[in-house]
């Protein structure tokens, strides 16, 4: 059964909101007075979620100043998609062999959950293409790296939020989708080299 949500958790997801939403720009301050207020909560949820934000590397505590949301830049995205190649590569090796019939049709049903966004808003088409990596990932069984990837996630929907909020309100994304179908067509060929090269292509055609 799951947890209800905490207080510290409804602030936290507020306050990631008004980042995805560009309420609160990169290099904004927030303070726990302005966020109490607003909210409507005591102080000791709203610090322990700004505390959390802080750890994910969202916000940068200022003593006695306030929390400064980062600004990603063109190197952290980089650096990310790197990252996300040499995790999702790895857990794909692990997994391969394991991969059968009952996983490759849970990925077309992704794909074209995928598909049938592309002229959705574009966080629901990122949830999709999200759920499609993080499933793929899940096959390797290890709950640790899906957390790391799931974080690698936000931090990306993050980026896209502060490099193309101001351009798209309703978006329509290019298809950014289009080696999810390579990718499951070398898992049902037993391709693993191709299947590798068809990810790799996948995470270097996100865009800005």
């Amino acid at each position: 059964m799951r947890a209800s949500k905490t207080i510290k958790d409804i602030v936290y997801q507020e306050i990631m909101n008004g980042i995805l939403s560009s309420e609160y720009k990169p290099n904004d301050i927030l303070t726990e007075r302005e966020l109490t207020e607003k909210y409507g909560y005591s102080k000791s949820p709203v610090r322990e979620a700004l505390v959390k934000l802080c750890n994910e590397h969202v916000l940068i505590s200022h003593p006695r100043y306030g929390y400064e949301v980062v600004r990603l830049t063109d190197e952290d995205v980089k650096n990310i998609l790197e990252f996300r190649f040499i995790l999702e590569s790895a857990l794909l090796k692990k997994s391969f062999d394991s991969i059968g019939p009952n996983e490759i049709a849970e990925l077309r049903r992704l794909d074209v959950a995928c598909q049938n966004t592309l002229k959705e808003n574009m966080w629901i088409h990122w949830e999709a293409n999200t759920n499609f990596h993080l499933a793929l990932a899940s096959y390797s069984n290890n709950i640790f790296a899906q957390k790391e990837l799931d974080l690698s996630m936000l931090t990306l929907k993050r980026a896209y939020a502060q490099f193309y909020w101001k351009h798209w309100t309703t978006a329509h994304p290019s298809d950014d989708i289009q080696y999810h179908k390579m990718i499951i067509q070398s898992l049902e060929d037993r391709d693993l080299g191709q299947c590798l090269v068809h990810l790799k292509d996948d995470l270097n055609d996100f865009r800005f």
